[in-house]
């Protein structure tokens, strides 16, 4: 009897048309680019979406008044302009952040405490430091940030020096010194911070947020007044939750992560092998006739693929890197 396994991916609709490259669109139809660090797919840019995955919008408050006194969800533009949106993404509070229908698209979640942990623990130890360093504490805002927008600074490692070039956004993250709202109602930090709400919260009134100086090279993990305005990432469900079923432990797939090819050994004969993006579109549909095969994969985005391998018999879905 035939074994059926379902495959759950970051989907945004299953009838788009070709894409270039991996990206995701919110409710608002604001497309945004992915990177991949590790073993985490995260949106490159902030959220910048006015409604939320159920279509209904979120509450537009720029009275600085009314801001401080909120309890109830609430997005903002810096300084009440829209078009910083386009820049630095919206700014939102975090009862926005915490609201069940959702900031992000399906598939997709706002990051929490742990998915920063993550991020943040995969850089040290591979060398992202500033000075290259594994030992020693985070110094990782550099790789972080982008290499525009921030107030210059003479700190070593900060994201404000234009010291260590090659480290400059080298993990493709490309924060933003977005700034922030604050409990108050004002506009602070533009160009010197960013700020970025989690999905975890501390107490009762407040939680935790992520930050970067353009005077530091650290990645700061502290907490916020729930009423602050802060930046939104989004984080692909995929790369952490995956459930890979090999309904054969003969199948083997190398070298992963890949650039170019990937090999694929232990097939029944009449194999199929389904290469799909996290649009949900199968980029690659291949009918292998032998035990071993080898895929080209070169003109491929990087980014995360699902492969399923279907037989007459058996079903395998596992995950694959391209580099």
């Amino acid at each position: 009897m035939k074994k059926l396994f379902t495959l759950f991916i970051c989907v945004t609709a299953l009838t788009f048309p070709a894409i270039k490259a991996q990206t995701i669109t919110d409710a608002d139809g604001n497309v945004y680019n992915t990177i991949t660090i590790g073993t985490q797919l995260w949106m490159k840019e902030n959220l910048k979406t006015t409604k939320y995955r159920d279509g209904s919008s979120i509450t537009n408050v720029t009275d600085p008044n009314t801001w401080l006194s909120l309890t109830t969800e609430a997005y903002c533009n810096y300084d009440n302009t829209s078009s910083n949106a386009n820049i630095w993404g919206r700014l939102y509070n975090w009862y926005a952040v915490s609201d069940t229908r959702e900031l992000c698209p399906t598939g997709w979640h706002i990051a929490s405490d742990y998915d920063w942990t993550i991020l943040q623990n995969y850089l040290y130890v591979n060398g992202y430091n500033y000075d290259g360093s594994t030992t020693g504490g985070n110094k990782i805002a550099k790789a972080l940030s982008s290499t525009t927008h921030w107030v210059a600074s003479s700190v070593t490692g900060a994201p404000g020096n234009s010291d260590f070039p090659s480290v400059r956004n080298s993990s493709g993250f490309t924060s933003l010194p977005n700034g922030y709202r604050s409990t108050g109602g004002s506009y602070n930090n533009l160009g010197e911070s960013s700020y970025f709400w989690t999905s975890t919260p501390y107490n009762s009134t407040s939680s935790y947020r992520y930050a970067m100086d353009y005077d530091n090279p650290i990645l700061w993990r502290n907490f916020f007044s729930n009423v602050y305005g802060a930046a939104v990432r989004c984080i692909c469900d995929l790369p952490v939750s995956i459930n890979e079923t090999k309904s054969s432990s003969n199948i083997i797939l190398y070298p992963n992560p890949t650039t170019d090819f990937v090999v694929v050994e232990g097939l029944k004969n009449n194999s199929y092998i389904e290469i799909i993006n996290l649009q949900g579109q199968t980029v690659k549909n291949i009918k292998v006739s032998s035990s071993k095969t080898s895929i080209d994969i070169l003109e491929l985005p990087e980014g995360v693929y699902i492969i399923r391998i279907k037989s007459d018999e058996t079903t395998s879905v596992t995950k694959l890197i391209k580099q």
